[in-house]
C-alpha cells in the first residue's frame, strides 16, 4: 500500500505541475492508456469499478487526468471513481486536467 500511495502522489504532483503545457510522447500516452484499461479490467474482476478501494480509484483518476481517458471507460466508471476517491483530497490536482474536467459533467449527468 505504501508503494501505491507513493505512485498516486507522483501522479498528483505531475498534474499539479501543469502537464497540459508539456508535450507527452505518443508512446507514453499509449502505454498509459493500456495501463488504465488494465487497471479498469482488474477492478471489474474484483467486483466492479464501483467497489474499488479509495486509493485505487484516486490513482486511476489521476492517471487518466494526466494522460487521457481511454475509449473503454464509461461515464458510470468515471462517476464511480470520483465518488469513491474522495476527490476533495485531490480536487486541486484534478482541476488541472482539461481532459478529466471535460468529462466530469457527463459522468454525473449520465450523458453519452
Amino acid at each position: 500500500m505504501v508503494r501505491g500511495r507513493k505512485s498516486v502522489l507522483v501522479l498528483e504532483c505531475f498534474l499539479l505541475m501543469r502537464i497540459d503545457i508539456v508535450e507527452i510522447e505518443k508512446e507514453v500516452k499509449e502505454e498509459a492508456e493500456k495501463a488504465a484499461l488494465a487497471w479498469r479490467k482488474r477492478l471489474i474482476a474484483e467486483g466492479g469499478v464501483g467497489k474499488a478501494y479509495e486509493m485505487d480509484a484516486r490513482g486511476l483518476l489521476l492517471l487518466m487526468g494526466c494522460f487521457g481517458i481511454p475509449g473503454g471507460f464509461r461515464h458510470e466508471d468515471i462517476r464511480d471513481l470520483l465518488q469513491i476517491s474522495h476527490i476533495s483530497k485531490v480536487s486541486r490536482a484534478l482541476r488541472r486536467s482539461n481532459v478529466l474536467m471535460a468529462k466530469i459533467p457527463d459522468a454525473f449527468l449520465g450523458k453519452y
